[in-house]
């Protein structure tokens, strides 16, 4: 009998800052910081026989993956001021089987969240139990648990239409 176990942890981070002029005016200046972490676990337990050649039987196998993605930013916008964003995306799942698992499945769940200080807030979610959704959410935990963003917030990374006059 064998047990192999990797467990990895990764993560990478990104920052960048921009400014845009009109004639010597700064008309919009942006900061955003961005991490990517990632954790899974990769467990096996097999049965190896050497019967005149090698034959490996895998009693259990536990996969867990975990992976976020997550959004921080500063801004000024001329007529609009400054505000901050936070916006971040949760992937978790886990798939268990072989011939001895005693609780074979699958199972994973997404999350997608955005806040900005002009009270602006999404949430949603989905689960999911051996391919089938088990559950959705939209709204919980935001302001009479329905989702609300301010017109000119940007939750999924869109650019603005700044409206130049040529």
């Amino acid at each position: 009998d064998k047990l192999y176990d990797q467990d990895i942890w990764l993560t990478n981070s990104v920052q960048q800052t921009s400014s845009r002029e009109i004639r010597h005016r700064l008309i919009s200046w942006d900061r955003t910081s961005i991490q990517y972490p990632l954790h899974m676990i990769y467990s096996i337990a097999t049965t190896v026989i050497d019967a005149g050649g090698w034959n490996t039987e895998y009693r259990r196998t536990n996969v867990t993956v975990a992976q976020e993605r997550a959004v921080d930013g500063d801004h000024y916008q001329f007529g609009r001021g400054y505000f901050s964003t936070h916006a971040d995306s949760h992937f978790y799942s886990v798939r268990k089987g072989g011939d001895q698992q005693p609780d074979p499945r699958s199972m994973s769940s997404t999350s997608r969240d955005y806040r900005d200080n002009f009270g602006s807030c999404y949430r949603a979610g989905m689960t999911s139990n051996n391919g089938t959704i088990t559950g959705l959410s939209k709204g919980e935990g935001c302001r009479d648990d329905h989702n609300g963003v301010v017109w000119f917030a940007h939750p999924d990374g869109s650019p603005d239409n700044l409206d130049w006059e040529h």
